[in-house]
């Protein structure tokens, strides 16, 4: 994975919101404190630009391309990861929603409301078809930190391979 990869090109109304939280330097500072704890999870945020910010809910927008990112940002354990180091970090609670949006000329310059709320959008719990849920491994990564977590951080499941 490049963490060295430029941030997202700002835009000035991004400028604007991110000024209001503190600026865009600060902003960065963030994205770099949630890189140093969970580096997957900061850089599908660095992927999004902030569109809005109205009361306490700041928008986070993803291009259709960063679908994916887009979808483990609003995981609820994610979103809640986010918001609380958003509090520590700017000092006020902020709820995050995201996003998609949409590239100019495409004739959607809107972006696209989620319909479901933050934190409703999750994986499926499924096993994968041939495999199936191994509830002795999940009693064994229970009891190891850091098995926790490397599951935790990489959005992991335990299987054991059915017969």
């Amino acid at each position: 994975v490049d963490t060295s990869a430029p941030p997202v090109a700002r835009t000035a109304e991004e400028d604007r919101i991110l000024r209001e939280l503190g600026g865009k330097e600060a902003w960065e500072r963030f994205l770099s404190q949630i890189r140093e704890t969970k580096l997957t999870l900061g850089i599908w945020l660095g992927s999004a630009r902030a569109d809005r910010f109205s009361g306490n809910v700041l928008g986070l927008s993803f291009s259709p391309q960063n679908r994916f990112a887009r979808e483990m940002v609003l995981e609820e354990k994610n979103r809640r990861f986010i918001e609380y180091h958003i509090e520590r970090f700017f000092g006020k609670k902020i709820i995050i929603e995201a996003l998609e949006h949409f590239e100019a000329g495409t004739g959607e310059q809107k972006a696209a409301a989620d319909e479901q709320k933050p934190g409703l959008d999750k994986p499926s719990a499924k096993a994968p078809k041939g495999r199936a849920s191994d509830p002795a491994l999940e009693s064994i990564a229970n009891g190891s930190p850091a098995i926790r977590r490397l599951i935790d951080e990489f959005d992991g499941e335990l299987f054991k391979e059915s017969n």
